[in-house]
């Protein structure tokens, strides 16, 4: 093989344009013995992936079956969010509830307080009977 063709299939290797057609020429040209020395890292390279494409791993590789970590972590998130919602917006209901207990307590009382006032000055009327029918019944 010329040497400039090698030189140009080697600028292009080099800058990722080369084509598997001229990729399989350098695994050629650098499977020979004769190669120059100031190329001689090439054919290290060359006779690295060549072997490395020939041997076979005696295990087999299995992907790990766990989920990634960050999608739990959201999911706890956002069952805390709408746990913390749920918290809050049944005390907020129970301490409304609460207070329409006490305004009405409130009023009811206020209602008997009033109710005993007007009684109490019916009673008033009652006394002074009660004191002039005695008066008679005394003598």
């Amino acid at each position: 093989m010329d040497y400039k063709r090698v030189e140009s299939l080697l600028s292009r290797y080099d800058s990722g344009q080369s084509t598997k057609e001229e990729e399989q020429e350098l695994r050629l040209f650098f499977a020979k013995d004769d190669v120059p020395e100031h190329w001689t890292h090439y054919k290290m390279l060359f006779s690295f992936f060549e072997q490395e494409r020939q041997t076979q791993s005696v295990k087999s590789f299995i992907p790990p079956q766990t989920r990634p970590l960050k999608s739990w972590i959201s999911v706890a998130a956002a069952i805390l969010c709408v746990g913390l919602f749920v918290q809050q917006y049944h005390a907020y209901t129970q301490q409304q509830q609460t207070r329409e207990a006490y305004d009405q307590t409130v009023e009811i009382l206020t209602l008997v307080g009033d109710q005993m006032t007007k009684g109490t000055a019916k009673l008033s009327y009652l006394k002074t009977f009660s004191e002039t029918t005695n008066q008679f019944i005394k003598q």
